[in-house]
Order: C-alpha cells, then structure tokens, then sequence
C-alpha cells in the first residue's frame, strides 16, 4: 500500500493530509494543537463529495457586464 502525507494548513488548522494510492483517506491533526477543529475530520468526506463544485464558475451575466465595462475603458 502506497500511504504518503503532506502537511497542510486551512482555515480549520494545521493538519496532516494522509492519502492511500492517491486517495485522500483521513486528516491528522497537527501533533502540537491542543484543540484541533472537529472538521478536519470531515475533510476528506468533503473532497470527494458530488455536491463539490468540480471546475471554476461564472455566471453568463458577470462576464456579460465584465465586457462591456471594459470595452468602456479603452
């Protein structure tokens, strides 16, 4: 089994990332972190979650103003 970890740091705090051929399996807290947040827990639920947005959005109407606002500067 292929098990490797990174450190991370997000706004829950400083954890460990530990992944199982490339999957992301569980988030180890920091070792000196007397509180850790109950959420890194549920980090990897989240990544692999459907309801994840996959890719970058914008909305049609944002870009829409975004062209005209810059043709209007030049």
């Amino acid at each position: 089994m292929s098990v490797k970890k990174f450190p991370h740091l997000a706004h829950w705090g400083a954890f460990t990332a530990v992944t199982e051929r490339g999957v992301l399996t569980r988030c180890d807290p920091f070792f000196a972190d007397a509180d850790p947040s109950p959420m890194l827990a549920r980090i990897p639920e989240l990544v692999y979650s459907d309801r994840r947005i996959r890719q970058p959005m914008v909305r049609r109407s944002w870009l829409a103003r975004r062209e005209n606002s810059d043709r209007t500067l030049r």
